[in-house]
């Protein structure tokens, strides 16, 4: 290799070290105002700038009531976020004492025993004898079963109406505690 060749990979490598370095320190500096730009260039702040004398008096009425309404919306929204998380700690609380009624009471155990009763019904209720056997006074009586994306296997339901109002009893599954009334 000659001198000319070396001379020229030491003067590359230097150049890219050199490039890296200033990169590095742009990059490291961030949104922080480059010292050596001059004023004009340095980037604006984002805290309120004072209000001019020299400024039309409509525009500063305009800004005046822009940093009123900014500063309203923050308290209103502060306050909403506030009572969101007073609403979901109610939620939780709420969620666990009936969770705890259900289990002190049995009703996930009346909820099998239930289904295990009614889950025939749909069937049932297409035969000729079914007013001699409906003793509940059910209407309106419909199985259903609901397959989508991401469910391991069926989710049945039986749906009847009772009165004036309609229920749907779902397959009680481990781990899964809810029915829909």
């Amino acid at each position: 290799m000659s001198a000319e060749v070396l001379i020229v990979i030491v003067v590359v490598v230097f150049l890219c070290i050199a490039s890296y370095y200033r990169w590095y320190t742009i990059f490291k500096q961030g949104d922080k105002p480059s010292k050596s730009l001059p004023p004009k260039q340095q980037p604006v702040s984002p805290s309120p700038t004072p209000v001019r004398q020299d400024i039309d008096p409509f525009l500063q009425q305009v800004a005046s009531e822009k940093v009123r309404t900014d500063a309203a919306v923050a308290a209103a929204r502060q306050q909403y976020e506030l009572e969101l998380e007073k609403r979901y700690s109610d939620d939780v609380k709420l969620k666990g004492r009936l969770t705890e009624l259900a289990r002190a009471n049995g009703l996930d155990k009346a909820l099998i025993v239930l289904w295990e009763e009614i889950r025939y019904y749909p069937a049932w209720s297409k035969r000729d004898d079914w007013d001699k056997s409906n003793t509940l006074h059910l209407t309106d009586i419909r199985g259903s079963s609901e397959d989508g994306p991401g469910r391991d296997r069926d989710t049945e339901s039986v749906e009847f109406t009772h009165g004036t109002q309609r229920f749907r009893v779902p397959e009680p599954k481990p781990g899964r505690t809810s029915s829909t009334c």
